[in-house]
């Protein structure tokens, strides 16, 4: 669990970069959802946030 959470904390703060929800990390905790994450997320549209 704590190796998930070395993974899910920095995928949080990307994902919340590239303009989508920071929940979407808790798809670490998952081995096979986490793939099946990593693979929406390569197609999907990254959207920059523009508050800074």
């Amino acid at each position: 669990m704590i190796v998930e959470a070395l993974f899910a904390i920095p995928a949080g703060l990307v994902l919340r970069r590239i303009g989508h929800s920071m929940w979407w990390a808790l798809l670490c905790f998952v081995p096979l959802a986490a793939l099946a994450g990593l693979w929406i997320l390569a197609f999907a549209r990254w959207t920059p946030r523009t508050d800074g």
